[in-house]
C-alpha cells in the first residue's frame, strides 16, 4: 500500500500487519475516537453536523473499498476502533480532492484488527459462519444465521452512521416487498 492510504490502517504507536505484510510507524499524538466525537455531541444533546458526518463517510467507505479491494475484511468496524487524525497544520480547500498536504494527515485511522480475516489464506469466494456478539453490529447474515462475507464490515459502517445521524444504535426491520422478497430497513426514519 502506498504511504498516504497506510496512514489509515495502522495502530497507535507500532503495528505489524501480517495480513497486508507491513510494519507502520506512526508518532503517537492526542487521539480521539470516532466514539468519542458521537459522545461529544450527545452529552450536549445533539447530533453531528451532516457535513462532518459525511466527510467520517467518505472517508470509511474509502478505507472499506481499500481493504476489501486487496481482500482483508476487518471484521469489527465500530466506532471505537476508529482513530480521528488531526493535521497540525492549518487546512484550506488546497489538497483536499487528493488527501495532499496538510490533508493527506487529516481523517480516520482504523485499529484493533484481532478480527482481521486475509481472503487470500483460503480458497476463493469463503464465505464465513457465526457471530461476531458485539451487541449493535451484527450484520443480518449474523442474526439469521447465514454465512457472509464483507457485509459484517458494510453493517458496521451503516451502524455507525446512524450513530453519527441520530445518537442511537441502527435498529432494523424486515419488510415484505410488492414482489414477494423482503427488504431491511432502519427503524429510524432518515433525516430530511
Amino acid at each position: 500500500m502506498p504511504w498516504d492510504t497506510s496512514r489509515k490502517f495502522t495502530s497507535l504507536c507500532i503495528c505489524s500487519f501480517i495480513l497486508i505484510r507491513q510494519v507502520t510507524l506512526v508518532e503517537v499524538l492526542v487521539f480521539n475516537l470516532v466514539q468519542d466525537v458521537i459522545n461529544s455531541y450527545v452529552i450536549v444533546g445533539k447530533s453531528m453536523e451532516e457535513v462532518l458526518c459525511i466527510y467520517y463517510t467518505t472517508e470509511m467507505l474509502y478505507m472499506l473499498e481499500t481493504l476489501h479491494d486487496v481482500g482483508i475484511i476487518h471484521g469489527d468496524f465500530k466506532p471505537d476502533d476508529l482513530l480521528v487524525r488531526y493535521s497540525r497544520d492549518d487546512l484550506s480547500e488546497d489538497g483536499f480532492e487528493d488527501r495532499t498536504g496538510s490533508w493527506g494527515d487529516q481523517g480516520l485511522c482504523l485499529v484493533d484488527w484481532g478480527k482481521g480475516i486475509d481472503l487470500h489464506l483460503f480458497p476463493d469466494d469463503t464465505e464465513f459462519e457465526g457471530d461476531c456478539r458485539t451487541s449493535g453490529f451484527r450484520c443480518i447474515q449474523m442474526q439469521e444465521n447465514k454465512p457472509w462475507r464483507f457485509q459484517v464490515d458494510t453493517y458496521g459502517l451503516c451502524v455507525i452512521v446512524h450513530l453519527m445521524l441520530h445518537n442511537s444504535y441502527m435498529e432494523i426491520e424486515k419488510k415484505a416487498t410488492s414482489d414477494g422478497g423482503y427488504i431491511y430497513l432502519p427503524k429510524k426514519p432518515f433525516k430530511r
